[in-house]
């Protein structure tokens, strides 16, 4: 990336930007790039590039050139020195043109959101395109300066942020603008200085980066003088011709990305047509197969192909007895066709010796439809059609030209005898057919029917009625919902009902030996007494919970998240006496990270993914555990990568890792707020439902805001008839969950080779012990683990044969 010759720039800037009669800025970046560089033309305030520095990074600008920002792809960092700390008088210019102004989007800050309390000298920032600046008190509270002026996306703007002691000026294109000032009425007659970096183009939150600009930034400026009658008076006409010679340079790169655009496509679709020509298993093939891990996944970008890491048309799986075990299968159409219409068959899969079978039956196939993403809020590498509902209905997979189908394949080992099994998948399409083996090796192991990794992933039943239109759901309708949540290692649940229990207790006695989470409804009351009126009602059903045996499933969820929403500790405390007064051991579950309010009130916690790889919260944690305290943790419209998170927009190994790393932070359980949220938004497709494009959008359900991350809380699509459609994500959760399992039995396997006083096992004991713990390559963290699946599931295979090894070293 070159500079742009300054010489030409500054005159442009001079006029532009004048603040007062012979003031210059302490601060300028122009945001010319040289080797990932960012210079200061005024100073020595440089800073460098981070993240991800596409082709087209540096594009036309109103000075010359401008720097993209990608909603969080990539911003520039410069280290804090004296000159970029703000107090009393200071004034701050930006050239920018946003290509999103929903939400918040971060122009420039400087502070860190992870200690407490947060340290923050500024934040300027669009939130919703209304320009703000930002800061925080002493107590943490925030004090925004804000306008009711809203700026258009995909336009140059230049926006002017004037303080001194209090008294702030906005300017938004040369006019000023009116100032709000923060909903509490906070204001200050100085900022808090800290020695943070400066972050340009990219936010945060006590997560991690977040709230990230999306567009150009051509020109920043910092001042630390106040001026408000700066502008001259042609500047409007001025900053038009600006804006006009802008836009003919940019329409002039635009022109070239077309001609880039072009011949890529070109290229494309050359090395496409070379591709299936060395696969096709024959000349004139109506399409090309290959096998895909499950741990993987194509998108509908053009270059789908380039992501398949090999082609195969064998399908090498392993699982233990009581498992499920998928792969997929990738129907390539040549370009120059017709849509394929593909057929598939199962065959029984047979041992070696031929003298035991898992039958076809026990071969779940269906078709993976696509649901299109829009732009989410954090970086991502494709918004577009992804592969995700597994539609089983027997139906055909069609093949369009130039693209492809997708098959994924289930095999539910069940009680099957361990050994090697063999069978095929056969796809059909007029004349000609494709076959593709399975290899199969079962462990000789079972995992248990009840999870050791406890589960919290709430399923709305009201979304489900209000979807197929049921006053009320019969008890078959309900077993039909929990039986496919069970079958996918998830307690059926719902942490928000007022049910007492919920599940019924009927249901919890009849899945007894499955559910490992269940809660207890919600306790209200105004005062002392009617809460304990309330909690005397629930102690029959606590009676009744013991006698079933279930009394180690049920939990007590109250107030969500109350870390946030300290003002209903009171009312927390109330129902937290009452109920230790009926049910001094009961577990009461909080997601939250236990602050110390909270402390006295919970014995259950549930912070985030990323709680566990920040220091302060972690050692918060550790000292609950420490006490006896049971620990969980979750996810919801946060954290973003590093950590996992179940989005649509992430890819689906994420959902299976949480299973492993759920093993390695030691959690008892992992709770998800929901899995059928999406149903709500999709409600006037219904009808057309699978043939309709699926929304992967929600709303907030009291701001009533939409949420940008896709697929936030949907792991469960509808079918025909009240039937269930799994995702490609669940595949994954569920596979995560009994990798878990895998890591349970080894460390049972490890006891009993302590317990077995023989040569034998104390020889493989250090190796047992040792493969208890995921290796460093595979994962040593929540936010440190390999992105490649084929490192845990190598890992896998060890442990399976260590806990065979074991298990017959340990026999009598």
């Amino acid at each position: 990336m070159n500079t742009t010759c300054l010489s030409s720039v500054l005159p442009l800037v001079a006029w532009l930007c004048t603040l007062a009669v012979g003031s210059e800025p302490t601060v300028h970046w122009t945001l010319d790039v040289v080797d990932g560089k960012i210079r200061d033309v005024a100073g020595d305030c440089h800073g460098r590039l981070e993240g991800e520095q596409a082709e087209d990074l540096v594009r036309p600008g109103i000075f010359g050139s401008a720097l993209l920002f990608d909603t969080g792809r990539n911003c520039v960092r410069f280290p804090h020195v004296p000159e970029l700390s703000l107090h009393d008088e200071f004034t701050v210019e930006c050239v920018i043109k946003p290509f999103r102004v929903d939400g918040f989007r971060t122009i420039l800050w400087k502070g860190d959101r992870r200690v407490e309390p947060q340290a923050i000298n500024y934040y300027i920032d669009l939130r919703d395109g209304r320009p703000e600046l930002k800061t925080k008190d002493e107590q943490g509270r925030w004090i925004v300066y804000s306008t009711p002026t809203t700026l258009a996306a995909n336009e140059w703007h230049h926006l002017v942020f004037a303080f001194r002691q209090g008294e702030t000026k906005i300017f938004a294109d040369g006019r000023p603008v009116k100032v709000n000032v923060s909903e509490n009425g906070n204001r200050t007659s100085g900022l808090l200085e800290n020695a943070c970096d400066v972050i340009l183009g990219g936010g945060a939150n006590p997560a991690g980066p977040a709230y990230s600009f999306c567009g150009l930034i051509d020109d920043v400026q910092i001042y630390k003088t106040h001026e408000l009658d700066m502008l001259e008076n042609d500047y409007s006409a001025r900053w038009q011709r600006l804006r006009q010679d802008c836009r003919e340079r940019e329409e002039a790169f635009e022109r070239a990305q077309l001609r880039r655009a072009a011949e890529a496509k070109r290229q494309l679709e050359r090395d496409y047509d070379a591709l299936l020509k060395t696969h096709a298993s024959r000349p004139e093939a109506p399409f090309v197969a290959t096998v895909l891990p499950s741990t993987e996944r194509l998108n509908g970008s053009p270059d789908f192909f380039r992501s398949i890491r090999q082609f195969s048309r064998k399908a090498v799986c392993s699982a233990a007895r009581r498992e499920h075990e998928g792969f997929q299968i990738i129907l390539m159409g040549p370009r120059v066709t017709k849509p394929v219409s593909v057929s598939v068959s199962v065959s029984d899969l047979v041992s070696d010796d031929g003298t035991a079978k898992i039958p076809a039956s026990q071969v779940a196939w269906g078709r993976i439809q696509r649901v299109t993403t829009e732009q989410p809020d954090i970086p991502v590498s494709f918004v577009g059609a992804i592969p995700d509902v597994i539609i089983e209905d027997g139906s055909p997979v069609v093949v369009p030209p130039g693209d492809f189908g997708a098959v994924f394949c289930r095999i539910n080992t069940g009680d099957a005898r361990s050994g090697r099994y063999e069978g095929q998948v056969t796809l059909t399409a007029g004349e000609f057919s494709e076959i593709i083996d399975i290899d199969l090796n079962v462990y000789d192991f079972e995992l248990p029917r009840r999870g050791s990794l406890r589960t919290a992933f709430c399923f709305f039943e009201q979304y489900y009625r209000n979807w197929y239109s049921e006053k009320e759901l019969s008890d078959s309708q309900r077993e039909q919902i929990y039986e496919f949540l069970l079958d996918y290692r998830l307690s059926p649940c719902n942490i928000y009902s007022g049910d007492a229990p919920h599940p019924a207790l009927r249901f919890l006695d009849k899945y007894r030996d499955r559910i490992n989470f269940f809660t207890v409804g919600k306790i209200v009351g105004e005062t002392d007494e009617q809460v304990r009126e309330a909690v005397a009602e629930r102690a029959d059903l606590f009676r009744k919970v013991r006698e079933a045996g279930l009394e180690e499933y049920m939990v007590y969820y109250g107030i969500d998240e109350l870390s946030v929403h300290l003002e209903r500790l009171p009312a927390a405390k109330r129902i937290n006496r009452a109920l230790q007064s009926v049910w001094p051991g009961l577990q009461r579950m909080q997601t939250s990270t236990p602050i110390p309010e909270l402390q006295p009130v919970y014995n259950v916690w549930v912070p985030l993914f990323h709680q566990f790889a920040a220091p302060p919260r972690a050692e918060m944690i550790q000292a609950m555990r420490a006490r006896g305290d049971r620990i969980w943790w979750y996810a919801a419209d946060s954290p973003r990568h590093p950590c996992p998170n179940f989005f649509l927009d992430y890819p689906v190994f994420d959902c299976r890792v949480t299973g492993i790393l759920s093993y390695l932070h030691d959690v008892e359980g992992v709770l998800y707020w929901c899995v059928n949220r999406e149903w709500q938004t999709n409600l006037d497709i219904r009808e057309q439902w699978p043939d309709a494009p699926w929304r992967s959008h929600i709303y907030h359900m009291h701001t009533g805001k939409r949420k940008h991350k896709n697929g936030m809380g949907n792991l469960v699509y509808p079918g025909r008839d009240g039937v269930l459609c799994a995702s490609l994500r669940l595949e994954n959760l569920r596979d995560g969950l009994e990798d878990y399992e895998y890591l349970v039995a080894l460390r049972d396997a490890a006891a009993r080779l302590e317990a077995t006083d023989t040569p034998a096992a104390r020889q493989l004991l250090p190796r047992a012990r040792a493969l208890c713990t995921p290796p460093a390559h595979v994962a040593t963290a929540v936010d440190k683990w390999s992105q490649n699946p084929k490192d845990l599931l190598e890992y896998r295979d060890q442990v399976a044969r260590m806990i065979e090894e074991a298990s017959r070293t340990a026999q009598p």
